[in-house]
């Protein structure tokens, strides 16, 4: 895991954060993208929607940090700029991850994620991002180096943890704005939960199918189903519940899933764990036993096998939302690595 931290305006953000990352982000072109050092005309047309996408979504300062970022790193704009939807855009493998929220751990609120991914180049170029702008809030966010969509949180307590769903259908005509865009603007715009499913309500979105839950320090959180060209589905947490959860499934209609054995069963295997831990015998909700039980689900781990298994968990957050803290465990639960702690 690559740390940067950045403050200023816009601008220097992206300086700061393209000086810090120049060799990561020209490996991660290289690797996933290297069409885009030859094929500029394509790069110039998405650039261009993207542009009138984040001026349509009141988001100019992605511009203006896009633009410090490619004069950081010595890129091209135009690259930078398509790089950080690199999601919408369809060229990056989809993983596979889990989410549990807890509303009263010992610690408050608190949001957990596991990040199954790749055991290739994706491992290499993941990035825990600090920034600071001078005219917003202070942000905290964990994904690939470069890209604008990711999982973390804000100086408010709103955090966001999300995982890829593939759908039985896709319309792939864009019809909205991009999926990124939720993701950011939940974390620079809003201060609470309840404003981000507000502001969601009748958006359609393009993208890749994704769910996420949203959570703030109060202890509120909503489940998010974002699937291609749709309004964004908002599942409220059960009254009788005080923890929020998700794997890679719908769970307001069984009839989107895509239908594969071998992908069903990891994403019910984890789904069920976790309820078997919260709900039917409930454990402590302590953050040593959330992050035990983000173990758990690990792949491969106790509910995965690592019978043809192509992801592997790379790393582990756990948001502290009260304590607007966020916890990172390097590498699979089983390697036992580091713990590293970002405070907003």
């Amino acid at each position: 895991m690559l740390y940067v931290e950045t403050k200023g305006t816009w601008q220097q953000i992206g300086q700061q954060f393209g000086e810090s990352l120049r060799t990561t982000l020209h490996q991660f072109v290289d690797g996933f993208v290297p069409w885009m050092h030859t094929d500029a005309t394509r790069v110039a047309i998405a650039a261009g929607k993207l542009r009138d996408y984040c001026r349509k979504a009141g988001c100019p300062e992605i511009l203006d940090e896009s633009s410090g970022i490619a004069e950081g790193a010595a890129l091209a704009p135009d690259m930078v700029l398509s790089l950080r939807f690199l999601t919408e855009l369809g060229l990056l493998a989809a993983p596979s991850c889990s989410v549990v929220f807890l509303a009263d751990s010992d610690h408050g609120a608190s949001l957990s994620r596991n990040e199954d991914i790749e055991p290739d180049l994706s491992v290499e170029v993941q990035v825990c991002h600090t920034a600071r702008p001078s005219d917003g809030p202070a942000t905290v966010l964990v994904t690939y180096a470069g890209l604008l969509m990711g999982v973390g949180m804000n100086d408010a307590g709103v955090g966001i943890g999300g995982t890829s769903a593939h759908a039985q259908f896709m319309d792939a005509k864009p019809v909205g704005l991009p999926n990124s865009l939720i993701q950011y603007a939940a974390l620079h715009r809003c201060r609470k939960a309840k404003e981000i499913s507000n502001w969601l309500q009748d958006r359609p979105f393009f993208g890749k199918p994704w769910v996420a839950i949203i959570a703030d320090a109060s202890g509120e959180s909503f489940l998010l189903e974002v699937l291609p060209n749709l309004p964004v589905t908002i599942v409220p947490r059960q009254h009788s519940r005080n923890w929020h959860s998700c794997t890679n499934h719908y769970q307001s209609n069984s009839d989107l899933i895509r239908r594969d054995p071998a992908y069903l069963q990891s994403s019910y295997a984890r789904a069920g764990r976790i309820a078997h831990r919260l709900s039917d015998h409930p454990m402590p909700h302590t953050i040593k036993n959330v992050e035990e039980l983000m173990g758990e689900l690990s792949m491969p781990g106790l509910c995965v096998s690592p019978v043809d298994l192509k992801l592997r968990t790379a790393y582990t957050t756990t948001a502290l939302l009260q304590e607007r803290k966020l916890r990172v465990r390097e590498g699979h639960p089983e390697d036992g690595g580091r713990i590293a702690e970002v405070q907003l």
